[in-house]
């Protein structure tokens, strides 16, 4: 995904978790707070409740952000969503005698409509309008090309998406007074400059 602008010193997980802030959060929780102290939050649940509500006040205030969606599994058993700010650095992969990663979207569950295996710049020039004001048929284009840009902060994507257990990855952008959402799923190949 193209970079956000960081506007903040550099905070990385591995300094939260020192500090004991790398705990989940829940509903009650004062969530917008938590994250512009911290930098990062993990949050309990299905995006479509306080994950998604956490969306709506960052689009209010214009703050970009990012969030990962994850669903359950054997070592993971509920889904929640990790939301950072552009300043933090998730510095938790480990060496290769293994001890500790960071968690990785999954591939979704469903069959891929894109049998093209395209990379962005591939796509976009297969299909410009993926990085359009994308209102309608967001869930269809994440389905075919694997990556969707809208300046609508689509709940009707990220329920069905939740629905389907589908996790995905979503950056928020400000520019001036628009803001714009890039929605991509594991094995998605973003060949722009990322800041991960």
């Amino acid at each position: 995904m193209r970079k956000q602008s960081v506007r903040a010193p550099l905070v990385r997980y591995t300094e939260l978790e020192e500090q004991g802030l790398v705990e989940m959060l829940h509903e009650g929780d004062d969530l917008l707070r938590l994250l512009q102290e911290r930098g990062f939050i993990c949050v309990e649940g299905k995006v479509t409740f306080a994950p998604y509500r956490l969306m709506l006040d960052l689009e209010k205030e214009g703050i970009e952000y990012q969030v990962k969606s994850f669903g359950f599994d054997d070592l993971h058993p509920n889904p929640n969503s990790e939301f950072s700010l552009p300043h933090f650095i998730d510095d938790r992969i480990m060496n290769a005698e293994g001890f500790r990663e960071e968690r990785r979207i999954k591939p979704p569950n469903f069959v891929p409509l894109n049998s093209f295996d395209m990379t962005f710049s591939e796509a976009a020039a297969y299909a410009p309008f993926l990085t359009e004001n994308n209102k309608n048929g967001v869930l269809q284009m994440i389905r075919n090309f694997g990556f969707v840009g809208t300046d609508h902060l689509s709940y009707r994507l990220i329920h069905n998406m939740s629905l389907r257990k589908t996790e995905f990855m979503m950056r928020s952008y400000v520019e001036q007074d628009a803001i714009s959402y890039e929605f991509q799923l594991a094995g998605f190949v973003d060949d722009r400059e990322d800041t991960d």
